[in-house]
């Protein structure tokens, strides 16, 4: 790859003579010896060659000092100002670049040497701009204009409020920084809130667009990066083939040079602004300082139109957030208050206010107000206006989850009503608000009411009942015990005194049946006395008995483990029977029942399983309900009242065991209680 030297050295007569051509046609060169426009420039340019083949070593670096400062001196003689001396340097770059800049990449100097090249010429410029002090009329006049029109147009930037139209009103302030630099088009990028990304905002004149999606890292490899993070302007001599990162866009735009600056309104990058230009070329100084004073303009204009456009934005969302609570609160079931704090003014109640309450929602002075609506305390005692929930929670910060409160309602009835508050707090933990609901409980109360007088009444009647009947049954027991002792009894009247005898006993299963169920209603459930025995032997007792009563089925016993548990014994026989009784009656006649008993590490199991009509799977959830019952009998001899299966499961629940139930047409149905020895 070349390098700048040699495009110098191949070149360095033409490179003279398009200089002094060029420098002569000036207005300062008036006048101007052709040997003076020249003086010094075939040994600088040998410098130049040196620099760039061997870099700054040796005494390159002060001979190309002596040379500056001597032609520096010649111009000062001559009566050249500050920007006619910079604009030569510009020019001496320009012609050389010129060599290289329309060559295939492969065959121009390597980006770090031309960078090098136009570092010389920029330090040869700051040189000299330390020789003159500071702007010219010229210059402070021009910048004044450009500020003016940046001024004009920052008006018309604040007052864009739709969304995405602060984007279209920065061009206008692009188009004046580009005009005011001399420069062929102008990029602008903002920093995204994660503060992560540079994210497009505005471009001008011959910068091309954005592509969709582009964004580049804030801390990338990039040139609008490396812009990001320096203080001072950012020259790259050329996009088109610098090694820093530039979108493919600019690379094929025609923009060579380019100059960047950042955004920096109080000590962090709001942005990037960079100019660029068509031909490869050094900025002057007073370019830079230029720029340097538009863009900390323009940050302060972007800087009130970002804040403005977050306000709008915010407002906007607070609307929508307003409108949307206000939309759910109106379709709450349940009357909504919103008091102020600490005035207590109500600012908000929906319209289920006025169903709930029996009058419309107005502002009132304070929640007292409505606190005085008759409201009372379940005993009956008066609220106090500080005593209302909401109140509570505006004035004391109280969190009220529920409160039962009844009220006098607008047609005089007396409503019940639950009522919850909360305080609302801001970042600070002030309470600045309070929200309170209240929902109508009096059907509910109502219906809960007569539900419970009605299931109370139910209750004690069938315990009076149950009591009452075992007299008349005891008394039939032994009328036919005593008759089945006869020894001149025919076969009719023996199965005749066993029906009556089944019949007794099945009316004594459901008295028992029925106080058990009482006991576990309102006794507080059925009792249990604990005590050791082997639950093996109480489930084959309890088998036993139910094939006495049921000849005709066939019922298998099979167990395993160690049965040993503690518990009462009775009431787990009871489960049995019950269990294997409900198995018969569910089953067809000649299928089998089979019973399993097993001890486990932690208990005893018990698994009775018959054959059969499923359970349907919707009533298994309801199955240990009191008063349901598994489908369809075979037997209406053996119909029961339906108290069974509750009665199993509270026993069960008792000696703190479980009971499941599985049903399908291919196992049948099967149900397991598991029993810990000790609860």
């Amino acid at each position: 790859m070349p390098k700048v030297a040699d495009f110098i050295e191949q070149n360095r007569e033409w490179i003279v003579e398009r200089f002094a051509e060029e420098a002569g046609k000036l207005e300062s060169a008036r006048g101007v010896k052709p040997y003076e426009l020249i003086d010094t420039l075939h040994e600088y340019l040998g410098t130049l060659v040196a620099i760039s083949r061997q870099g700054h070593r040796g005494d390159k670096a002060r001979t190309k000092q002596r040379l500056e400062e001597s032609h520096l001196s010649l111009r000062l003689r001559l009566g050249y100002n500050q920007e006619e001396v910079t604009n030569e340097y510009v020019m001496l770059g320009r012609i050389i670049s010129s060599l290289w800049e329309h060559l295939p990449i492969e065959q121009r100097p390597s980006p770090e040497d031309t960078a090098l090249f136009f570092e010389d010429l920029q330090g040869a410029m700051d040189n000299t701009i330390a020789i003159f002090s500071g702007y010219s009329l010229e210059d402070r006049q021009r910048e004044k204009r450009a500020l003016r029109r940046l001024d004009a147009l920052g008006p018309e930037v604040l007052k864009r409020d739709e969304p995405g139209a602060l984007r279209q009103a920065l061009v206008p302030l692009l188009e004046v920084i580009q005009e005011a630099l001399a420069a062929d088009g102008t990029e602008l990028l903002l920093v995204d809130s994660s503060r992560k990304w540079l994210e497009p905002a505005a471009v001008s004149g011959a910068c091309p667009p954005f592509p969709p999606g582009y964004r580049a890292p804030l801390d990338g490899a990039s040139f609008v990066a490396r812009v990001a993070g320096s203080e001072e302007p950012v020259h790259l001599p050329d996009a088109a083939t610098s090694s820093l990162e530039v979108r493919e866009e600019v690379r094929g735009s025609g923009l060579r040079s380019l100059l960047g600056l950042r955004l920096w309104p109080h000590g962090e990058v709001m942005g990037v602004l960079w100019v660029g230009v068509r031909q490869m070329r050094s900025f002057e100084p007073q370019a830079r300082r230029y720029m340097e004073t538009l863009v900390e303009y323009l940050s302060g204009i972007l800087d009130r139109a970002l804040l403005f456009e977050a306000l709008r934005e915010a407002n906007r969302r607070l609307r929508q957030e307003r409108e949307l609570l206000s939309a759910v609160l109106e379709r709450m079931p349940a009357a909504v208050f919103i008091a102020e704090a600490p005035s207590g003014r109500l600012v908000f109640g929906n319209q289920q206010v006025a169903k709930v309450l029996g009058h419309s929602f107005h502002a009132s002075s304070d929640v007292s107000g409505y606190a005085q609506y008759q409201a009372v305390h379940p005993d009956g005692r008066p609220y106090a206006p500080d005593e209302y929930p909401l109140a509570r929670a505006i004035q004391k910060g109280e969190s009220v989850e529920r409160a039962e409160v009844r009220y006098r309602r607008g047609d005089g009835t007396l409503g019940f009503f639950n009522v919850s508050a909360v305080p609302i707090r801001d970042a600070e933990g002030r309470i600045i608000s309070g929200v309170a609901t209240i929902a109508d409980l009096t059907e509910q109360k109502r219906a809960e009411e007569d539900m419970r007088r009605t299931a109370e009444f139910a209750e004690q009647l069938m315990g009076i009942v149950s009591h009452d009947l075992r007299n008349p049954l005891n008394a039939i027991g032994l009328s036919v015990a005593a008759l089945l002792r006869h020894e001149n009894l025919d076969e009719r009247q023996a199965k005749g005194l066993a029906r009556i005898t089944a019949s007794a006993e099945r009316a004594n299963r459901m008295i028992r049946d029925l106080l058990d169920f009482t006991r576990a209603r309102l006794g507080g459930g059925i009792p249990i006395e604990r005590a050791p025995f082997d639950f093996h032997l109480v489930v084959q007792q309890a088998v036993e008995e139910v094939r006495l009563a049921h000849p005709e089925r066939e019922i298998s016993l099979a167990r395993g483990g160690p049965g040993e548990t503690e518990g009462d014994g009775d009431r787990l026989a009871q489960v049995v029977t019950n269990l294997v009784v409900n198995a018969l009656t569910y089953s067809p006649v000649g299928t089998p029942v089979r019973v399993e008993t097993r001890g486990e590490e932690d208990g005893v199991v018990l698994r009775i399983n018959n054959q059969g009509e499923p359970i349907p799977q919707e009533l298994i959830p309801r199955l240990f309900e009191p008063m349901t019952r598994g489908g369809h009998r075979r037997d209406a001899a053996s119909r029961s009242i339906g108290l069974g299966l509750y009665i199993v499961d509270n026993i069960v629940r008792a000696h703190c065991g479980t009971i499941e139930v599985r049903s399908t047409a291919e196992e049948g149905t099967t149900f397991t209680v598991r029993l810990p020895r000790r609860c």
